[in-house]
């Protein structure tokens, strides 16, 4: 990296919110590294939230390099009308689909039963899905569906699958959101917890709040 994109790079960081503009995108990605020498060829790789935005995009340049891959999502129609779009990329590599709620977490753990079971090796898990609700609405277990979707299901997943990360010395993924700069954490010594008070919820403050906590995690 140049000194003069160095520099720009470090400012965007600064500002915050330039780098995650287009500006932001277009600097940056000078200093991107080529993938075309990359081969996924024989890596399992799942990806959460492929029906649009970044969890196609991704599903689509996985399939590319030649991972196997096996796409979740929420909605089974969806899913599948994306998979079928995923397929026409070309690829060598497998495509399954799975259905599960990342926020109801009986869905995630039926999830994890079946990805130990049918992949011993998993190479590399990609946390992608998610949505920012204005209004607070809450999962068949009580929690508020902003964290469940971000932070509880996510993690669960991942422990429930640490055995076979391990076996292929895997990768996980999270895909955060400058919106996380808006808000640190509560303040856990005082009692304060991820979720807000119903009296006080923000959508916007409740999703920084749920993206602070994927990094921290």
């Amino acid at each position: 990296m140049s000194f003069v994109a160095s520099f720009l790079d470090g400012a965007m960081d600064a500002l915050v919110v330039p780098g995650f503009s287009r500006i932001g995108f277009a600097i940056r990605s000078r200093s991107f590294g080529s993938l075309d020498d990359v081969s996924l060829v024989g890596k399992t790789v799942v990806v959460t939230g492929h029906t649009s935005g970044l969890g196609y995009a991704a599903a689509c340049q996985l399939r590319s390099m030649g991972a196997d891959l096996v796409v979740v999502g929420r909605n089974r129609a969806r899913s599948e009308e994306a998979a079928e779009r995923i397929k026409k990329t070309n690829g060598v590599g497998t495509l399954e689909v799975s259905v599960a709620d990342m926020g109801e977490l009986g869905e995630v753990r039926e999830l994890a039963t079946w990805l130990a079971t049918t992949h011993p090796r998993i190479d590399v898990v990609v946390h992608n899905a998610g949505a920012l609700l204005k209004e607070r609405t809450r999962t068949s277990g009580g929690h508020d569906t902003t964290l469940a979707v971000h932070v509880y299901g996510p993690f669960l997943l991942t422990h429930s699958l640490l055995a076979p990360l391990a076996a292929a010395n895997g990768r996980v993924i999270t895909v955060s959101s400058g919106g996380m700069y808006a808000t640190g954490l509560p303040d856990f010594d005082r009692g304060h917890g991820l979720e807000l008070p119903d009296a006080k919820y923000d959508g916007t403050r409740q999703y920084a709040i749920a993206k602070r906590a994927q990094v921290t995690l």
